[in-house]
């Protein structure tokens, strides 16, 4: 009879399945239907190009919603709904691999800061990549944060294979002006969030020497060393500038 729906049942397995035909006409998508698939797939695509994605990812999405659009001004709201469809699955699928690129960018550049804040006076040029890199990222502009990162790893675990420095001490440094301005370099307790140092802990005489810990690179603007006073023993944070002023003027 028209409208009635026969069954069967089929064994795969461990499982069962219930295969149900239905006689009768096909269930016509209506223009809202359409309408709504539509608007996912351009809510999906424009989520895609937020991400700054090259034309190469993007451009399927892009076709199948031209299509889908074509499709739906000629009323065929099926064929428009299966078309947006397809659109929006492959706008996500872009934006997903889009999104892996720049977590596994973000975490190469995490992996190189934590590297060059253990190393002793690492090269300039390597901070400067890092903080590009970081600058590429700020801007979306992924594909170039990627190839600065790639980079700057494989600069780094060069210059570690080539540097054989045994020594980790530091001169500490001031200029006339800032010692009567300041007085001795200030050791400092702590590095606030906004990259200010805070809570004197010790001060050092200019022309000694500190033990280098590590490095912080706080900003682009601002990189910080923990220290150790060998005459006190104290432990801190201290400016660039009193340790390298040529490094600390490079910023």
């Amino acid at each position: 009879m028209r409208g009635m729906c026969s069954f069967f049942v089929m064994s795969l397995g461990l499982g069962l399945f219930l295969i149900l035909g239905c006689g009768g006409k096909k269930i016509k998508t209506t223009p809202d239907e359409a309408g709504q698939a539509y608007a996912s797939a351009q809510a999906a695509y424009q989520n895609l190009m937020e991400l700054n994605p090259p034309q190469t990812l993007e451009y399927q999405a892009r076709v199948l919603l031209k299509q889908a659009e074509e499709l739906l001004a000629q009323k065929k709201y099926s064929e428009a709904k299966a078309k947006a469809d397809q659109a929006r699955t492959q706008a996500e699928l872009a934006a997903q691999a889009r999104q892996q690129m720049i977590a596994e960018t973000r975490a190469s550049l995490d992996r190189s800061r934590a590297e060059l804040e253990l190393m002793y006076f690492p090269s300039l040029k390597l901070i400067k990549m890092y903080w590009d890199g970081i600058g590429k990222l700020e801007q979306k502009q992924y594909d170039e944060a990627r190839q600065l990162a790639a980079q700057l790893e494989a600069f780094i675990a060069k210059e570690k294979q080539l540097s054989y420095t045994s020594s980790r001490m530091m001169t500490v440094l001031a200029s006339d002006e800032d010692l009567k301005r300041y007085g001795w370099p200030r050791i400092y307790e702590n590095i606030l969030t906004d990259c200010r140092l805070a809570n004197v802990v010790d001060t050092v005489e200019p022309q000694k020497q500190v033990k280098f810990i590590r490095m912080v690179l706080c900003n682009s603007k601002a990189t910080f060393y923990l220290v150790e006073n060998p005459r006190t023993g104290k432990q801190g944070w201290i400016a660039e500038r009193y340790v390298s002023q040529a490094r600390a003027e490079s910023h």
